[in-house]
């Protein structure tokens, strides 16, 4: 029997970040592709081949959660994991709405933003 291996998107304002965590995404063996803003996909309709949205809230145009906010009104079935570097949100400082399915710091490491990622998916 052969396992979905789910697709993954992350949009980040930070190419660095978005290259290591491509690095790290490739070493797991993920498909995970990398966007700096949602008008390189084409908003919402460009997320319709991913599994998983991993979403940075602090970005130039939009915060995560304006991206994820869209997310559950076209995609019922979407996981939608928020990172940030912010310690506010690590600290409570966010309530984080029920259509967020994981929140990560980015202090945590790309590992675990995936490992959160898939454990997110998979329940």
């Amino acid at each position: 029997m052969q396992h979905h291996r789910p697709s993954l998107l992350l949009i980040d304002d930070d190419p660095v970040f978005g290259r290591i965590m491509g690095q790290t995404a490739d070493n797991l063996n993920l498909n995970l592709d990398f966007v700096e803003s949602v008008d390189r996909i084409g908003f919402i309709s460009g997320m319709a081949d991913y599994d998983i949205i991993i979403v940075d809230q602090h970005m130039n145009h939009m915060s995560g959660l304006e991206v994820a906010a869209y997310v559950p009104a076209f995609y019922a079935e979407k996981t939608v994991v928020l990172i940030s570097s912010s310690h506010l949100i690590r600290e409570g400082g966010l309530e984080l709405p029920t259509y967020i399915s994981a929140f990560v710091h980015k202090d945590e490491g790309c590992y675990r933003v995936l490992k959160q990622a898939l454990a997110s998916y998979s329940s």
